[in-house]
């Protein structure tokens, strides 16, 4: 029986025997949003840290752990919090804007180190930290 259209036999002496069409790309795309989960959660932690710090002392513009540290951006309608992740040399955004009705979005990004780029996170859609 001749196997469909974009798969190859299961030889097992060649690792590329073992791929479909498309798998490495969808595999790049998975691994891209599972790196991007990670990221958001890193951020939510990183914020959660500096509004403990925040609520206990006077505030400052700059919280600074070995991990990371969290800065305010200049928004003219969003509060704004731009962190560094020392070990990856990543940076990200933490935006909250409140609108009339008192509902609150909350924002997760990426960008750089100007925290002027708004990169869309494309995460994995769960509860809990991964």
């Amino acid at each position: 029986m001749k196997p469909a259209a974009g798969y190859r036999s299961l030889a097992y002496s060649s690792p590329e025997a073992v791929q479909t069409t498309g798998t490495v790309a969808h595999l790049e795309k998975y691994v891209q949003r599972f790196k991007d989960t990670r990221f958001k959660n890193r951020l939510k932690d990183a914020i959660r840290e500096f509004r403990v710090y925040e609520s206990n002392k006077a505030p400052e513009p700059l919280y600074e752990t070995a991990a990371f540290s969290v800065r305010r951006v200049r928004h003219f309608a969003e509060l704004r919090y731009g962190v560094h992740f020392k070990d990856t040399g990543e940076f990200g955004l933490y935006t909250v804007f409140n609108d009339d009705p008192g509902e609150r979005y909350i924002g997760f990004y990426r960008s750089d180190a100007a925290f002027e780029k708004e990169i869309v996170l494309d995460d994995i859609l769960i509860d809990e930290p991964i």
